[in-house]
């Protein structure tokens, strides 16, 4: 009798043991685990997490903690998500980027109502900057080289994207501009403007559907301010910085007037030339004078250089 009951107490025990393994192995391939908070003696769950912020991704409530993993809403324990830890979560968590500076999308594995692992696929790395409006996104990109691009994505109703386009929304990331050092995205004028190494480019506006450059006359861009009028640009020019309105009539070719012009009849251009119908134009690079059917003349190229320069594109004379 004592030798059967060994054996039944035997039996026993390896059945417990096996199936204690298999559940730690479902348990082991699932994607997602939590585990409950840690305290001590002296700490409640709001002292710990007092500084936690609550996020919301698909109308699920969650906690985020300062080091950027997740927690249960109601009992506030670890949810095992991102091992690289979430900055920021973007339109009700549609994206979220990471402490390691990369931006994710929600792809459609998800479900509402549950948060794991392979919900998000990686959508751009080494983001350096965001500036949100509405639901929209302008993020720049920090190459090893110190470089920084400008991408758009999201809802695009002003053009604010810069692809050219309004009205629609882009999933892929589109690259606005190359080499920027500083870049702002803002309800205004303009809702859209970046300094790069080449200039000063403004975009969000009918009519301004891309990036458009701001003659800056020989001036180098230091910063700017979007506002509700026209974007206050500071540019510096012989070592005095100058504030500057931009809007659509700044950025209108200059008119030029015939005192602009230094006339020279030998060279067949007289100001009574002009009186009689002549104007000036450009195609291409070259400027012309044109004259009631008569060919057109060619003026000095220096002489068009310093006026652009001076003065900003070409247009008819007036």
């Amino acid at each position: 009798m004592k030798r059967h009951y060994i054996l039944f107490l035997s039996l026993t025990m390896i059945a417990t043991i096996a199936i204690s393994g298999c559940k730690n192995s479902r348990e082991g391939s699932q994607t997602t685990s939590t585990k409950t908070l840690t305290t001590t003696s002296s700490q409640s769950k709001d002292d710990v997490t007092k500084d936690w912020k609550t996020v919301e991704i698909a109308g699920m409530k969650y906690w985020l903690d300062k080091d950027g993993s997740f927690h249960n809403y109601d009992d506030k324990d670890y949810i095992d998500f991102n091992g690289d830890g979430v900055r920021e979560v973007l339109f009700g968590g549609k994206y979220l980027l990471t402490n390691a500076q990369t931006l994710l999308t929600r792809n459609n594995s998800a479900r509402d109502g549950e948060l794991k692992r392979g919900d998000y696929d990686q959508l751009q790395d080494h983001v350096d900057l965001i500036r949100v409006l509405g639901e929209t996104i302008l993020f720049s990109t920090a190459d090893q080289d110190g470089s920084k691009d400008l991408y758009g994505l999201g809802k695009n109703p002003n053009g604010e994207v810069g692809n050219g386009s309004s009205g629609d929304t882009i999933t892929t990331p589109f690259l606005i501009l190359k080499n920027i050092d500083k870049f702002d995205l803002k309800d205004g004028y303009f809702r859209a403007a970046a300094i790069a190494k080449d200039g000063f480019y403004v975009w969000g506006r009918d009519g301004f559907l891309k990036p458009t450059k701001f003659n800056l006359k020989g001036a180098f861009p230091k910063s700017f301010e979007i506002g509700q009028d026209g974007i206050s640009l500071v540019v510096s020019r012989n070592d005095k910085d100058q504030t500057i309105t931009v809007n659509e009539e700044a950025l209108s070719p200059y008119t030029y007037k015939k005192e602009d012009i230094v006339w020279d009849s030998s060279r067949g251009n007289s100001s009574g030339n002009y009186a009689n119908g002549g104007y000036f134009t450009q195609s291409g690079d070259t400027v012309y004078l044109s004259m009631w059917g008569l060919s057109k003349y060619t003026p000095e190229k220096a002489q068009f250089e310093n006026l652009k320069r001076e003065k900003g594109p070409v247009s008819d004379i007036k």
